[in-house]
């Protein structure tokens, strides 16, 4: 149990029957890394890109989506370095936890929320920091790791030098 919501790392299928495949976990990394790339360099337009149709519409430019993203979640905005954990899901989403350190060496655990988007692919629908010290149960019994898994972790490491 997670802040009242369940996840399961590794599923094979959504709630929806949708399935995942490595390209898919491939994507999801790759989005969220390439929109941590663009706060570091200040790239609203980009970051903003990969943000859903939704967090575009509540946002609506990419500078307030920028502003957003340095006052309440500066950790996010900038990690001295990033640890991709397993793909998981919860309540019928999937949700690509991170581990975030900050440059006094704060850790924090970002949980991404990914929704794939007929005519948009996969995009970012939100994101929720938690502390670390929280953990996922996998608590239903029917979705197993996947040994064919090649989700063996992901580091990115921000050198502000």
């Amino acid at each position: 149990m997670y802040g009242g919501k369940r996840f399961s790392p590794n599923p094979i299928q959504d709630a929806l029957g949708m399935n995942i495949t490595p390209n898919d976990r491939t994507t999801i990394k790759s989005i969220i890394s390439e929109q941590l790339q663009a706060f570091q360099q200040e790239d609203g337009d980009r970051a903003f890109f990969f943000a859903s149709p939704t967090i575009q519409r509540q946002f609506q430019t990419p500078e307030r989506f920028m502003q957003m993203v340095r006052t309440a979640y500066p950790s996010v905005y900038r990690p001295r370095s990033v640890i991709f954990e397993d793909l998981a899901i919860a309540d019928g989403q999937w949700v690509q936890p991170i581990l975030l350190m900050d440059s006094d060496g704060n850790v924090v655990r970002a949980l991404y929320l990914m929704k794939r988007r007929p005519t948009h692919g996969w995009r970012i629908e939100g994101c929720v920091l938690v502390d670390v010290e929280e953990h996922f149960v996998d608590d239903d019994d029917d979705l197993d790791d996947d040994e064919d898994d090649d989700d063996d972790g992901y580091f990115i490491d921000f050198d502000y030098s």
